[in-house]
């Protein structure tokens, strides 16, 4: 057994290098409309199913990274855009990569992606010595693949699919004989790969899609945390080849050891859930509201009662009670501006 998980293991680490070299080949990028490498993710009230689909209203709240793409190879691709979906909540970080620019081939499309976790501008690989994840997936052919589990479970597979024999990976759906994918982890994640169209192309194409639990970073990540991130990704290795942030230069010899130009993101913290009854605007528009339907109704309907209180020498009563009303007015303006009543409570 140990024989079979050390052949295992190089095997794995054979194929990420043999591919590694082949990212100097590429279309030409360029940022999109929405390109930004320091970011927080959006934060997903509705768990997004991983299914190798991109459903808008999974990630309508994700943080969306659009790579403008102009392809090499105009046979089996055309120039779009590639978009990575950023979010999470509170268990889980969610990358989705919608790869527009890929229509169908028979050749290997994959990605790797490596996570900073400590931010410190250093990747310190848990294939290796460290213990900061590094997640590898090739697939060949079309059709829609998935495994993984969202939990930290593992089991023994023999090598398949893993840098070693702990693979916490299984398949969960399959089509097409000439289809295959896999994932190669350290760390337990739920993924999945479709070849569909998205809102983003009505071609069929490439979308990844990958659940990964905040308890696999060393120190368990929480909300407001942040780590630097980056991928690599074959539309067609050594073809066809993309890479995020596209400042990067994939011919440095420190293109995965220094982190310090790797996009920075930032897990998004639970919006606030806005308290049930009055809002600031609430009170700002009864202090209005008071003010001047007082003032409004004294100076109407009142209007002789007032002067005539004034001739009696109570005028220092009448001045007394529009002061108020004028005051109320004053509060609400500064409600509506600046919610002092907040402030208060």
């Amino acid at each position: 057994m140990k024989t079979k998980t050390i052949i295992a293991t190089l095997l794995a680490l054979v194929m990420v290098m043999a591919v590694s070299p082949m990212i100097a080949m590429a279309g030409t990028m360029d940022e999109g409309t929405n390109y930004e490498d320091e970011f927080t993710c959006g934060w997903l009230d509705l768990a997004p199913t991983v299914d190798g689909d991109i459903d808008i209203n999974e990630y309508a709240n994700a943080t969306v990274v659009e790579i403008d793409y102009e392809v090499d190879d105009w046979v089996n691709f055309q120039n779009e855009s590639i978009y990575l979906y950023f979010g999470n909540d509170a268990e889980f970080f969610y990358l989705a990569i919608d790869l527009c620019p890929y229509n169908y081939t028979e050749d290997l499309t994959g990605f790797e992606m490596a996570f900073d976790e400590d931010n410190d501008d250093e990747f310190e690989p848990d294939y290796e010595d460290g213990n900061e994840q590094f997640v590898y997936g090739f697939s060949e052919g079309g059709g829609i693949f998935g495994g993984g589990s969202g939990e930290p479970q593992s089991k023994d597979v023999g090598g398949e699919g893993t840098f070693g024999a702990v693979q916490p990976i299984s398949p969960f759906e399959f089509d097409e004989d000439s289809f295959n994918a896999s994932i190669f982890s350290n760390k337990p994640i739920l993924w999945a790969i479709g070849f569909d169209e998205t809102v983003n192309s009505e071609d069929d194409h490439y979308i990844w899609e990958l659940q990964i639990p905040l308890q696999n970073w060393e120190e368990q990540m929480g909300t407001d945390d942040a780590f630097r991130f980056m991928v690599w990704g074959g539309l067609d290795y050594g073809d066809e080849d993309y890479w995020y942030p596209i400042e990067l230069d994939p011919d440095d010899p420190d293109f995965y050891e220094d982190s310090s130009d790797w996009a920075e993101v930032t897990l998004a913290s639970q919006p606030a859930v806005a308290p049930e009854g009055l809002t600031a605007n609430d009170y700002a528009m009864i202090m209005i509201g008071i003010g001047f339907v007082f003032i409004l109704v004294m100076t109407l309907f009142f209007r002789e009662w007032v002067l005539e209180q004034i001739e009696k020498g109570k005028d220092k009563m009448i001045w007394g009670l529009y002061g108020v009303a004028t005051l109320l007015l004053a509060l609400g303006l500064l409600q509506w501006y600046y919610d002092w009543v907040g402030y208060l409570i």
